[in-house]
């Protein structure tokens, strides 16, 4: 896959991986557009919202509009990164294997695209370069300022009211098993019930599930971020030797 190396060497070069840690930032920024991704099935569910489409895609663009949404433009541009280089750790994972065209994802490649060119979307004049290092083809490109704004548009028309009313306390965390993983999602909780007034109550909580995973269960209005996941993102990361 050629976009593995090229995307290696952009990435250890950027801002957004200079800290200390350049690990942890990797598994902290995949894990908050994973809980984003969640909140948007929790918001599906809770709002009793249309999805023309599948769920997974709606909840993957509201991934990418509370990247932007919540933070500030270097930060939410290394959140952004991070999700897109993991998409591309998966892809290159699953090279070998026959494509799932059965499952309610979209596939590592087809999420990797839409996710870059709904953030360049969001602020094209800015974000050139952003779509120049993550080689979104000129051909999408040229409409992922559309494609933001009709996101934009479907999701905020629910969101706004909500935006309207906060702040709010209807993000709780729960149970956790993983001290890293708690104070990630809960800095977002704090972050989410500043900016929304929820109509319910929805848990969070951060345990073992024996899954590579994180999902949301309707009727528990809960959020489960399972720590296998976290042990794949810490995983990718110390595979790709960042």
């Amino acid at each position: 896959m050629k976009l593995l190396p090229l995307l290696l060497s952009l990435c250890l070069a950027t801002p957004a991986l200079a800290g200390e840690d350049e690990q942890s930032e990797f598994v902290a920024d995949n894990l908050i557009a994973t809980f984003y991704h969640e909140m948007g099935h929790a918001l599906i569910d809770q709002l009793e919202l249309p999805v023309l489409g599948r769920e997974e895609d709606a909840a993957d663009i509201l991934s990418v509009l509370l990247i932007d949404e919540v933070w500030e433009p270097e930060t939410a541009t290394g959140i952004a990164e991070n999700t897109a280089l993991s998409y591309v750790f998966m892809a290159e994972a699953n090279a070998d294997a026959e494509p799932a065209f059965w499952d309610v994802h979209g596939l590592d490649l087809q999420r990797y695209y839409s996710h870059v060119c709904l953030f360049y979307g969001a602020d094209p004049d800015t974000r050139a370069g952003f779509a120049e290092d993550f080689e979104l083809p000129p051909e999408r490109a040229e409409g992922c300022a559309e494609e933001y704004q009709l996101a934009l548009d479907s999701w905020w028309t629910y969101l706004e009211p909500l935006q309207e009313q906060a702040p709010g306390t209807a993000i709780l965390a729960g149970d956790s098993e993983d001290d890293f993983a708690a104070e990630v999602i809960s800095d977002e909780i704090d972050a989410l019930n500043e900016r929304f007034d929820l109509p319910y109550e929805i848990t969070v909580d951060i345990v073992s599930c024996d899954a590579v995973n994180a999902f949301y269960i309707p009727d528990e209005s809960r959020i489960v971020m399972c720590t296998e996941y976290t042990d794949y993102l810490w995983q990718q990361a110390e595979a790709a030797d960042l």
